[in-house]
């Protein structure tokens, strides 16, 4: 073998080394690569999962939240529901008294309504033909100074009164008394019901 064929020889020799070297770098870099980029999308794999748990989490908590207010609503209807039914209850109850417990609860009223005027005391021809013969004569009571006289003649008005005092007039109808004391009768039944949270 000639020096040439050696020299030649030992530079494929190095070369077969260098390449084998180089092809062994290539390749544990290629399996870090490899290594990185799973790693990298194990932690990409865990963010996503993790949000989506974040995520689930947040439509749940906006489901329960949901569910809290339209239960609360359900629970609110069916009280003002139980508080209409007791309040009607009660009107109908006071409509239907016997006359003279009748006469002497719209008694009260006029005790508390009336004004040291002279005034009619109009009914409906119904409530008219009810009252007691003594029920004018105890209004008069109140107020001996003033001329009070009673009429039957406010047909369709329903149950109670109104006193017409020529330039006021003061509504003691029991339909108006209930209406525009709604609030305060529903805070009463709603202090005498025990109600769940």
């Amino acid at each position: 073998m000639s020096a040439l064929d050696k020299i030649i020889e030992e530079i494929s020799k190095q070369s077969q080394a260098c390449a084998a070297s180089l092809i062994h770098k290539a390749k544990q870099q290629a399996a870090e690569i490899l290594l990185k980029g799973k790693i990298e999308r194990d932690q990409l794999q865990q963010q996503l999962e993790e949000t989506g748990r974040q995520e689930y989490f947040k439509i749940v908590k906006r489901s329960e939240d949901a569910d809290q207010q339209s239960r609360r609503h359900a629970l609110l209807k069916a009280r003002n529901q139980a508080v209409d039914e007791v309040i009607a209850e009660a009107k109908t109850k006071i409509e239907n008294l016997p006359d003279k417990e009748y006469f002497n609860f719209l008694f009260r009223l006029f005790e508390k309504n009336a004004l040291p005027l002279n005034g009619v005391i109009g009914f409906d021809p119904v409530d008219y033909m009810r009252g007691p013969d003594g029920f004018l004569v105890r209004c008069k009571q109140l107020f001996p100074a003033c001329e009070l006289k009673m009429s039957g003649d406010m047909v369709g008005m329903g149950h109670g009164f109104v006193i017409d005092y020529a330039n006021i007039l003061q509504n003691c109808l029991i339909e108006e008394i209930f209406t525009s004391e709604k609030q305060k009768l529903r805070d009463k039944v709603y202090a005498t019901l025990a109600w769940e949270a």
